[in-house]
């Protein structure tokens, strides 16, 4: 029977293949330390590598750093330094907070973050990925 209501607002392909949250992040996207919402991924999934393309370095005084996480916890995934352009990745988060979060029961809503110090940043850009797969 119809409900009228989604189950669920998390992509969930019917083949199986590797699914991606993307989220564009400019050092003037949220205030300071404010977490933006990147999506949802479906209960019974596993959040496999997290990354961040810096296109154009941050350039904040002192700290210039991005988070990927949950609602709980703003670096559940991963942490990043983007004073340089290039691909930043940190396994070693991925590798050992996150395996417990392999197969949530809920649906997990991920949030990344730009966090900076000293003189605010005028310049910085990255196209923040998570890569998950339903399980």
């Amino acid at each position: 029977m119809a409900t009228g209501s989604a189950g669920t607002v998390a992509r969930d392909y019917h083949t199986s293949q590797t699914h991606y949250l993307k989220k564009t992040l400019a050092f003037n996207t949220a205030s300071n330390g404010a977490s933006v919402t990147m999506g949802v991924v479906p209960a019974n999934s596993s959040i496999v590598r997290v990354y961040a393309t810096v296109t154009t370095a941050f350039n904040a005084g002192t700290t210039n750093r991005i988070d990927i996480g949950n609602t709980t916890t703003a670096a559940a995934f991963g942490t990043f330094a983007v004073t340089s352009a290039g691909v930043k990745t940190d396994t070693g988060t991925l590798a050992t907070a996150a395996m417990t979060l392999v197969k949530p029961s809920a649906d997990q809503t991920i949030t990344t973050t730009y966090t900076q110090s000293a003189t605010a940043a005028s310049a910085g850009s990255a196209d923040v990925i998570v890569e998950y797969i339903n399980l």
